[in-house]
């Protein structure tokens, strides 16, 4: 079913399912960069039937206001924080795929007392960036503050002249463009080291967004991980082998 709730001002949209008398706990779902909580609508069909299910639409994704603010991972994972207190969840399951992995990961270093288990799937948050892009990124956040101030709303086509440039995917979204300069430059790899939550990684051994690589290092970073890997799977492996997903997630939670 489809809620709205008010966070610090913000309308924020969510999915709650439960189909079972008692549920085992609650799972909240945080999506990632292209997703909303409908994301997870395949996984929620039958985990629904054993726990709550919360997934949200984080701030400025889906149906959720947009911050008047430039938020980066710690503001995600404040946020988290609020919307659980507002829902009076004390304890639960936190499942995060990708940039809502990358919230995942700082929001158990934060608040660990709040987690029964953290699992991650496809996560970002210590892919890092080369010195080259980090130096273009740099280059046309300066040139963009510039230019705003220089020519306000007319700057918008030279902007995407410097999209050109620097070779920057550039959002249709202009908050996600804004946020993504702030988001894409945070490594938690330090974080990661410290949590002591029970974790399990899911991972597509075809991901091309994520690749491999990067789920074996956080494999290796997280104390006493769990990791799976998903022969020929992408980066949406949580929806193209979701019944395999959902019974290994099943298996970790009991």
């Amino acid at each position: 079913m489809k809620k709205e709730v008010i966070i610090k001002d913000l309308r924020i949209s969510y999915l709650e399912e439960c189909h079972c008398k008692s549920p085992k706990d609650t799972l909240i779902f945080l999506h990632g960069w292209g997703g909303t909580s409908f994301s997870w609508e395949k996984n929620i069909t039958d985990l629904s039937k054993t726990y709550r299910c919360v997934s949200i639409d984080l701030p400025g994704f889906g149906a959720s206001d947009t911050p008047t603010d430039v938020w980066g991972v710690p503001e995600y994972a404040l946020f988290l924080r609020d919307f659980l207190n507002v829902l009076d969840v004390e304890k639960f399951i936190l499942v995060g795929k990708s940039f809502g992995g990358r919230v995942a990961i700082l929001f158990a270093v934060n608040y660990p007392i709040l987690l029964n288990k953290l699992i991650l799937i496809a996560s970002a948050g210590i892919e890092g960036r080369s010195l080259l892009l980090r130096i273009r990124i740099e280059f046309f956040r300066l040139g963009r503050i510039l230019l705003e101030a220089l020519f306000g709303d007319s700057s918008t086509k030279v902007l995407n002249f410097f999209y050109k440039i620097f070779r920057i995917k550039k959002e249709t979204n202009f908050y996600k463009s804004l946020i993504k300069e702030r988001i894409v430059s945070c490594d938690l790899s330090s974080y990661a080291k410290k949590i002591q939550t029970p974790t399990l990684i899911l991972w597509g051994s075809d991901d091309s967004t994520l690749p491999l690589r990067i789920g074996i290092k956080l494999h290796k970073l997280i104390r006493d991980s769990v990791f799976h890997v998903f022969p020929t799977a992408t980066h949406s492996v949580a929806e193209e082998r979701f019944s395999e997903v959902n019974k290994i997630i099943k298996d970790f939670c009991l």
